[in-house]
């Protein structure tokens, strides 16, 4: 996230690849596999990778805790702070930060709150909007899954047991050249 917001401030040309440069893993031990599990929470200092310096330079607007939500919107703060754009924060939609670590991360609800309480310019208009908003996605993400995996299972294909991206690679270009139709 850092590096993206960062490089939105220095590219001075856009160049458009229809081909996947990057294709992020979603392994049981990544942070998306951990997240997926509920398993990508805690404490800042729980976790060996962040440091010191990184921790003890947290925004007071982001609750001290580490999940997706906190860990990307500090990295937005702090990108935007090291590149001299801190105007832009204004746009950072503290609510939604605060809404969505409210219902992930129930065991911190308390240090959310108090975070919560300390926020100058904070809408509890907005906050409570943005649960409601977090909430329903995640009921229409469930009947989506609910109706894919249960109900129309036809629908996906499930390959399992890849060594590397270059057999994944092969495997999705060869499935996805049998839907391809002539012109």
């Amino acid at each position: 996230m850092a590096n993206a917001i960062a490089l939105c401030f220095v590219i001075k040309k856009l160049c458009w690849i229809d081909y996947p440069i990057f294709i992020p893993g979603v392994g049981r031990k990544s942070g998306a596999g951990l997240g997926a599990q509920n398993k990508h929470t805690g404490k800042l200092d729980q976790w060996s990778h962040l440091s010191k310096i990184y921790i003890n330079n947290w925004s007071s607007l982001i609750p001290k805790i580490f999940g997706g939500q906190t860990i990307w919107a500090e990295d937005a703060i702090q990108a935007l702070k090291k590149v001299g754009h801190e105007e832009y924060l204004k746009y950072l939609n503290i609510e939604s930060v605060y809404a969505r670590s409210y219902i992930k991360h129930k065991r911190f609800r308390k240090e959310i709150k108090r975070c919560l309480n300390e926020i100058e310019k904070f809408s509890m208009y907005s906050f409570f909007a943005e649960l409601l908003k977090f909430t329903l996605f995640r009921f229409l993400s469930l009947c989506n899954n609910i109706y894919l995996y249960k109900i129309k299972p036809s629908n996906l294909l499930i390959i399992s047991n890849i060594d590397d991206i270059n057999e994944a690679s092969i495997i999705h270009d060869n499935k996805c050249k049998a839907l391809i139709l002539p012109n």
